[in-house]
């Protein structure tokens, strides 16, 4: 995921005295950051609600009745996530503490938040009085229009970089992305589906999914503008999001191999699979990299057909949420150790 992308590696202390030998030495275990994960869960009451897992420890927060959070940013040690309530509209939440950007008078969704400097930046669109959908951003609380009225418009992610806001989203079925307002299109086929964009230097990756000659769904990104195949369209694959680092790419999502879909992340073109040979589905979502540290969240659907939310790092799998509760897991970010 681009919000938390880190080019700093935790370091190893060997502390040791003049007098000892090399058994001596003392190891100190790096510190990890703390992983959040923003999600939903089907709840007791039967109602489906926002939901915010720490690591392993369980929900952190949980959203009302009939909410969903669909992206978490960590700056420092707040805790950033967006979303919205059914028929009450959409918000962010600060260490949560809401803050509504619509009043539920029209249907509106929240994709993804980013944090520069404390301005809070939030992507997604609102259906206005005409009853078209409107891509649009909110800083502070403040809606930036992107599509104008009467043309169908969605922001689905945003990265602020220096003073530059980049946003990626779709305008008229076309995959674009704008900068400081500036529209440039990237695909303009119908057929193609757009998720997240990432920002490295100057270069901007945008990842997403299109269809082959042969129909079938293939994963792909974009950089600046040039498609780069991930998949070689044989089985239907996605992609959910991309990071770069030290340049190299990775990107997360899920690929279906005999009638089944694995959730998988794919460093310079190279696969892993994450989710488990005895699931019936599994699909990856974020991913995060810090130092030599890779993190994907993933919700996996057991043989039982229990969704249970995981994280992999480094080829260790966490469970995140209860196997009791049905578990959605979307976006992955974490805090730094101090």
């Amino acid at each position: 995921m681009k919000r938390n992308v880190f080019i700093g590696l935790g370091i190893m202390i060997l502390a040791t005295a003049a007098s000892c030998s090399k058994k001596d030495k003392i190891t100190v275990p790096e510190k990890l950051p703390a992983v959040y994960i923003a999600g939903s869960f089907r709840h007791a009451d039967g109602d489906e609600r926002g939901g915010l897992w720490k690591d392993s420890t369980g929900l952190v927060k949980e959203g009302s009745p009939y909410s969903y959070f669909s992206d978490v940013f960590i700056e420092g040690k707040d805790v950033y996530v967006c979303g919205g309530v059914e028929m009450e509209g959409i918000s962010y939440w600060k260490n949560g503490i809401q803050t509504r950007l619509t009043d539920g008078t029209y249907a509106a969704a929240a994709n993804a938040v980013f944090v520069n400097n404390g301005d809070v930046y939030v992507a997604g669109y609102e259906k206005n009085a005409a009853g078209n959908f409107v891509g649009k951003y909110w800083k502070n609380g403040t809606p930036v229009l992107l599509t104008a009225d009467g043309f169908y418009g969605e922001a689905v992610d945003i990265v602020v970089q220096g003073t530059d806001v980049y946003v990626v989203g779709k305008k008229d079925g076309k995959i674009v992305y704008w900068k400081n307002g500036e529209l440039t299109t990237i695909h303009d086929a119908s057929n193609t589906f757009v998720t997240k964009i990432f920002v490295d230097k100057t270069d901007v990756y945008i990842a997403g999914s299109t269809f082959n000659g042969s129909g079938m769904k293939t994963a792909v990104y974009w950089k600046n503008g040039t498609v780069v195949t991930v998949t070689d369209g044989t089985n239907s694959a996605q992609l959910m999001d991309i990071a770069v680092h030290n340049g190299d790419v990775y990107v997360s999502g899920s690929e279906s191999h005999s009638g089944r879909s694995f959730a998988k992340f794919w460093k310079n073109g190279k696969a892993v699979t994450l989710s488990d040979a005895t699931s019936s589905s599994a699909y990856a979502a974020g991913i995060a990299v810090w130092g030599q540290h890779v993190f994907v969240v993933f919700t996996e659907t057991t043989a039982a057909y229990e969704n249970i939310v995981r994280y992999w790092h480094n080829g260790k799998v966490m469970k995140v949420s209860d196997k009791k509760i049905s578990s959605y897991g979307y976006a992955l970010g974490f805090q730094l150790p101090d």
